[in-house]
């Protein structure tokens, strides 16, 4: 008993390579500074109604899954990066079956930069809260990502597995 009330306590253990089988929450300073992270520059001209999937965008990469991964590991973290409308989205990966039916393992985030390096979290979950919007799509994250279900959910082509 005293070790599965220990279990919930602090934070998750990280997941990845070492620990497959666990989860991960991402908190803000996981996201600190990932401008230093592996990034792809998109292009395209601004659509209408879709914040975050057209216009001039740069995808930010935690970590690179290991080569033949079928899926990313458990605590990668990816964002998306929008300068011209000033907003960041990101997403991590919690495992442990979150989000079991829509992106499984995925929790979408949006970010809002306190300083160059540092953010903070704006909301957080399954989806964004009723009333924010996320790629034009008002039904959320995932009704659109659900596509890519065969990339683990990314759709982003230079992130393919």
């Amino acid at each position: 008993m005293v070790l599965a009330l220990a279990s919930g306590c602090g934070r998750p253990v990280l997941g990845g390579p070492d620990h497959p089988g666990d989860t991960f929450i991402a908190f803000a300073s996981d996201f600190d500074g990932y401008v230093r992270w592996e990034s792809f520059s998109l292009q395209g001209a601004p659509v209408q109604g879709e914040v975050h999937a057209s216009g001039d965008r740069t995808v930010y990469l935690s970590r690179p899954p290991p080569q033949g991964a079928r899926e990313f590991p458990v605590g990668t973290m990816i964002v998306k990066a929008l300068p011209g409308v000033g907003r960041v989205f990101a997403r991590a990966k919690r495992g442990g079956g979150y989000d079991a039916y829509g992106a499984v393992g995925w929790e979408w985030l949006e970010l809002q930069h306190v300083s160059a390096e540092d953010v903070t979290v704006v909301w957080r979950g399954v989806g964004p809260p009723t009333g924010e919007g996320y790629g034009g799509d008002p039904n959320g994250c995932n009704s659109c990502h659900g596509q890519f279900a065969f990339n683990d959910y990314v759709a982003t082509a230079q992130l393919r597995l």
